[in-house]
């Protein structure tokens, strides 16, 4: 098989259909060499790979994920088939423009645990840019089914655990921790469980890695995408005892995004009806710790304020403990300051506004379930409302 073909294509890879029938014959002898199993048409396919694998376009991507899955099952000997497979990956993930979507996670996982594996043994070369390319696989092309096979799949594997880790450092490349950073709220229902026989890190060990997530959020622009994602783990955090003291102090700001969640997020929902966390934010708002200049106490302050306005949305359905807790901090803290009033008062205006132009893209008689549940949520939204006039002793109709 010559190699001539493979560096004009690198050159000019879109200038006609030839390259395109160019690309098949490549693609359908390289399938053969594994479905095959033909030994001596190993070391040549993977300097194919290797030379074609950093071109940009639909038909590389798409092929070299078939590939991948062809090389995975092919009778090769365990660590030639890592070799093959870390260029098909790479040939298939690598560029933004076109992902192919995940067909079966558990060859993905299975391979991202194993180069997880090779990095804690000092493997960095030879695994990053492999992780990297499988990180990117399953954050931006997967689905429920990706989901799915990692309820299946242990995400608190010490290996697994130390790979995720790893990929939030600083040093690491920015698509790396862009991956990661999507990545982690498919797997953050089992991190940060407080019912976990065994935690997935020490003390020290959430503090760096919150720290590193933090600075993953922050060097990435602030799409809807990234909100989303970088909220739900708050939340996730947020819910946790063990987690939510190790949030670094000016990433509680992301609160703010709580609007870019969906109304099924479960990480939000278990927030408002935790009957710690508005005590615990009290705390903070009133007793700052030592070394806290005035700008942080006065930020703890507002992001009190912060949730007790997210909890006034939903008095009407949260749990009874919860709900008397922000009544009673209503009335201690809110009701003394005519600015705090008005800025849950804005809030909740806020919000109901969302919910009624959300309603009217319905006809007014619709049964959709989506424009049901608007209207509920308009309804208990009124109800808390009146609660909330009741309880700072306002008559002023919304």
């Amino acid at each position: 098989m010559s190699l001539r073909p493979f560096n004009d294509l690198i050159s000019d890879p879109f200038t006609s259909s030839e390259n395109e029938a160019l690309l098949g014959k490549i693609y359908t002898k390289l399938e053969s060499t594994f479905k095959n199993y033909v030994v001596q048409e190993f070391d040549r396919s993977c300097d194919a790979m290797k030379l074609i694998a950093p071109v940009e376009d639909n038909t590389v991507c798409q092929s070299s994920y078939n590939l991948f899955r062809a090389i995975l099952v092919s009778s090769f000997e365990k660590e030639d088939i890592w070799k093959a497979s870390r260029f098909a990956v790479h040939g298939a993930y690598k560029w933004d423009r076109f992902l192919p979507w995940v067909q079966d996670p558990n060859d993905l996982i299975k391979f991202l645990t194993h180069h997880f594996s090779i990095q804690a043994k000092g493997e960095d070369e030879i695994a990053s840019e492999s992780i990297q390319d499988t990180l990117r696989a399953l954050a931006y092309a997967s689905g429920e089914v990706t989901i799915e096979a990692l309820k299946k799949f242990d995400p608190t594997d010490k290996s697994f655990v130390e790979g995720i880790r790893k990929a939030f450092e600083n040093d690491r490349p920015f698509q790396t921790r862009k991956a990661a950073l999507f990545l982690l709220p498919i797997i953050q229902d089992r991190w940060f469980d407080d019912s976990l026989k065994e935690d997935v890190m020490s003390d020290d060990q959430r503090t760096e890695f919150c720290k590193n997530w933090a600075s993953a959020v922050d060097g990435i622009e602030h799409t809807y995408d990234v909100k989303k994602a970088a909220g739900s783990t708050l939340f996730s955090m947020l819910n946790s005892s063990k987690w939510r003291s190790h949030i670094a102090e000016d990433k509680w700001k992301l609160m703010e995004w709580f609007t870019v969640l969906p109304e099924e997020s479960k990480p939000f929902h278990a927030c408002k009806k935790n009957a710690e966390i508005l005590p615990w934010l009290k705390s903070k708002a009133e007793n700052p710790t030592e070394g806290e200049g005035k700008n942080t106490a006065k930020a703890n302050q507002g992001l009190m304020k912060l949730w007790l306005a997210i909890l006034w949305l939903d008095y009407v359905t949260l749990p009874e403990a919860v709900s008397d807790q922000v009544l009673e901090t209503t009335k201690v803290v809110i009701s003394k300051v005519r600015h705090d009033v008005n800025f849950v008062t804005v809030v909740m205006e806020a919000e109901k506004e969302r919910y009624q132009t959300e309603l009217k893209e319905y006809p007014l008689w619709s049964i959709d379930e989506k424009a049901t549940a608007l209207r509920t949520r308009v309804d208990n939204l009124n109800s808390s409302m009146e609660k909330f006039l009741e309880a700072v002793g306002e008559t002023k109709p919304f």
